[in-house]
């Protein structure tokens, strides 16, 4: 199954037993809205999820709190590629990432490096 945009996904799970961005949810759920540039060669896909997420992560070297609907997961390994299941960095965003590296665009939160997404 190819990950395009629309398609259904679950995100859980990350480095702790229970992961604090999930504030006590086994997971959070959305769709593909789009790809955007990565921080590395591969694209990195922004999620819209079914309901808003509150969570602390860190922003540019700052511990910051950020509610928001869209989440861009990043691939987490080195020639790592997009699958049905796999371990992505979990960026929250408070509003629509623009179509820009993370370098050149508003910063979400980073509030997970372990988590996993699976498609359904």
């Amino acid at each position: 199954m190819e990950m395009r945009e629309g398609t259904r996904v679950t995100v859980s799970g990350g480095y702790d037993f229970e992961p604090t961005w999930l504030a006590g949810r086994e997971g959070v759920a959305g769709a593909v809205l789009k790809w955007i540039p990565g921080r590395n060669e591969e694209r990195a896909c922004v999620v819209l999820l079914d309901e808003p997420l509150t969570a602390t992560g860190d922003v540019r070297g700052g511990r910051e709190e950020r509610t928001g609907s869209h989440i861009v997961l990043a691939l987490r390994y080195a020639g790592q590629v997009w699958e049905e299941e796999a371990t992505v960095h979990i960026e929250l965003c408070e509003s629509e990432p623009v179509n820009a590296a993370w370098s050149s665009r508003e910063a979400g939160a980073w509030v997970e490096s372990h988590a996993t997404y699976r498609m359904s």
